[in-house]
């Protein structure tokens, strides 16, 4: 496995956004609630929980821990490793807790050793969504946390509850090896086929590319414009392109002119050629977003609205909603405020994420084609963020494009926050999400409804007003959903899945890794066993429901069992131990601004 440089931290609080940290981080822990894939659905196999319970009023929620959960030195997975890690000496830090959830917690204590309970302020049906792994940490060791605080890097040998743990890594190593947690199937759990991974770490996403094409890589993320050259290098490449993963939008503050008139909004939606940017930047794997811009990508089948505002490329439409906002063509060509100055925009991207500064160009000739003067600058994310904080160059003021790997697309409560929290680049939000301000009362009053609730009719239905809400008052311009691009080397490795998500986000479908075995020869497989339901423990003077909940929906979170989870094996393959060396190349951007 090869990623973009040595993680600066495998603790998901303290680590730095991009790079290899989240992809080595998800394959050592789990959450209380699992990854969700890109149709909506819990991947509970990959959590500590069974089952999850509240009382009527959603102010008490009870945890209870998957029986017979270890971590991979052997000792139990207990309620105080939840407790530790979303409690006041880790995630409810206030110096980390960026969402602000300490705040919510009235009082939290263990009800036996697998039953952590917390009792909020006011009642909040969400409250498992906002404490799950992919959007804020997953549940670390109460030991490593008793030990070295909030702050740990979780380097050296770690303790893990997931199917591989890293081993005797010291910062900054460019080499590293995760083996395989011997008690990953201590709930039934498939444990994998491979027993070691060797990681090694580059500079560059573009150095898969040569990895693969000469046959040393066995699976590897890849830049889009590297693609088609490293499938005819090599007949044992094969492609995978999780559509639509991915999101590239046009970052604004649309409280300043002209950003503020929603008509110069829809204005810049008509007028860029999304098609052509799929085609420069993502080299066709991607899709436009004309559809799509109630920032939910339309491979969401679940949560995905279609009926909402649609745009398409249409100059003349966009300079018909310029003049509408009193932006109009000059003598000199140019387009011009009402006062007779030439429109100037400034548009920044960063040079992180090749496709970029591509699509920046696009958008560049797209706007000046109609009269605008627009410059374009480049520089690191890191810098577009540092210089967003101090305003440099009046930066605030400006457009960002960047591109954000992530797949919550289909995971409703993360869908219905506002862009800063889940895709923006800069780092400082706004005091609202839309403008004008009876559009962001509208946005509010959805998102207050959502959060009431978990019935999964009305929280779809609040979910559809955000995105149709975003869709005509476009807080940011979403102008591409790319794909998530890799390739896999089936020289040597076989069982990769066939129309299912291998990775998403930064989680691994731990099916599909499991399952993958040397090629060409013979594996004895069995089906896993089903896990017992734990006993549900109750508080004096608590109501709890009597159907266990998800975060999302009213229905029971099922543990893993030989129906739906494919056949594995515990044999050692050939000769002795099998050991895959897996390259991969972690995307330039990451998910949450926060980091």
């Amino acid at each position: 496995m090869t990623l973009i440089a040595p993680p600066s931290s495998l603790n998901m609080l303290t680590m730095v956004t991009g790079g290899s940290s989240p992809s080595m981080i998800f394959l050592q822990y789990m959450s209380t609630i699992g990854p969700v894939t890109v149709t909506g659905q819990v991947d509970t196999k990959y959590q500590l929980t069974d089952v999850i319970t509240h009382n009527a009023n959603y102010t008490v929620w009870m945890f209870h821990i998957k029986p017979g959960l270890k971590w991979s030195d052997g000792t139990n997975v207990t309620a105080n490793d939840i407790l530790a890690t979303f409690g006041p000496n880790f995630a409810f830090n206030t110096t980390y807790d960026f969402a602000g959830l300490h705040t919510e917690v009235k009082n939290e204590y263990a009800a036996n050793s697998s039953t952590a309970v917390y009792v909020l302020n006011a009642p909040d049906a969400q409250w498992p969504q906002k404490i799950k792994g992919d959007y804020f940490t997953t549940v670390m060791p109460a030991s490593l946390i008793n030990q070295y605080g909030a702050a740990a890097a979780n380097f050296g040998t770690t303790k893990s509850v997931g199917p591989f743990y890293l081993e005797n890594y010291s910062a900054g190593q460019f080499q590293a090896k995760m083996v395989r947690n011997p008690y990953f199937n201590s709930t039934g759990l498939p444990e994998p086929i491979i027993c070691e991974i060797d990681i090694n770490f580059v500079d560059s996403l573009s150095q898969t590319a040569a990895y693969l094409q000469s046959g040393q890589t066995d699976f590897a993320f890849l830049e889009y414009s590297n693609a088609n050259a490293t499938l005819n290098a090599n007949h044992y490449i094969k492609l995978y392109a999780e559509k639509g993963l991915g999101i590239t939008d046009i970052q604004y503050n649309d409280t300043a002119y002209p950003y503020n008139m929603t008509a110069f909004r829809q204005g810049l939606a008509y007028a860029v050629n999304q098609s052509q940017i799929v085609k420069q930047a993502f080299a066709g794997f991607g899709l436009t977003a004309y559809s799509g811009e109630g920032a939910v990508s339309p491979v969401a089948t679940n949560y995905y609205n279609p009926n909402i505002a649609n745009y398409s490329f249409s100059p003349t439409t966009a300079l018909s909603l310029f003049s509408q906002a009193g932006i109009k063509k000059g003598s000199d060509g140019h387009l011009q405020y009402p006062n007779g100055t030439d429109v100037t925009l400034n548009l920044w991207a960063d040079t992180d994420n090749t496709a970029d500064p591509q699509a920046a160009s696009v958008v560049q000739s797209d706007l000046q084609s109609l009269g605008f003067i627009v410059n374009l600058q480049t520089t690191t994310a890191a810098n577009i963020v540092a210089d967003y904080g101090a305003n440099t160059q009046g930066l605030r003021s400006s457009m960002i494009l960047a591109t954000t790997n992530v797949a919550y697309f289909g995971e409703p409560y993360i869908d219905t926050l506002p862009g800063w929290d889940v895709y923006f680049l800069p780092t400082v939000p706004a005091s609202h999400w839309l403008w004008p301000a009876s559009a962001d009362a509208m946005y509010n009053g959805n998102v207050t409804a959502y959060d009431s609730t978990a019935d999964p009719t009305a929280d779809r239905q609040a979910l559809f007003n955000i995105e149709a809400l975003n869709a005509q008052y476009l807080p940011s311009l979403v102008v591409a959903y790319p794909d998530k691009l890799f390739a896999v080397n089936t020289q040597y490795w076989t069982n990769f899945p066939s129309g299912e998500l291998i990775y998403y986000s930064y989680n691994w479908n731990v099916t599909a890794l499991v399952n993958i075995a040397p090629a060409g020869t013979s594996t004895a497989t069995t089906s896993s066993v089903p896990v017992t339901t734990g006993t549900t423990a109750t508080s004096t003077g608590t109501q709890i429901t009597t159907s266990p909940v998800t975060g999302t929906t009213a229905t029971s979170v099922t543990s893993a069992t030989s129906s739906g989870t494919s056949s594995n094996t515990n044999l050692l393959i050939g000769a002795g131990i099998v050991i895959v060396i897996i390259v991969i190349a972690a995307a330039a951007l990451a998910t949450r601004r926060r980091r």
